[in-house]
């Protein structure tokens, strides 16, 4: 069985999902919240935290 890593490193050009401590991620900042990107063109998606917790995912 693969996991989710493994299966990235098969297309180099899917983008990795970063944590929105890297310096690399992609993020938009909305007061006590934190917009990382995760994929997509039109729609992006986006996992929101609050916090150091994921709460959830917007397109």
């Amino acid at each position: 069985m693969l996991s989710l890593q493994a299966a990235q490193l098969d297309d180099p050009r899917e983008k990795i999902l970063l944590p929105p401590t890297d310096p690399n991620a992609e993020i938009i900042e909305v007061p006590g919240y934190k917009l990382v990107y995760v994929n997509g063109a039109c729609p992006k998606n986006y996992r929101v935290y609050k916090a150091h917790s994921m709460i959830g995912v917007i397109f």
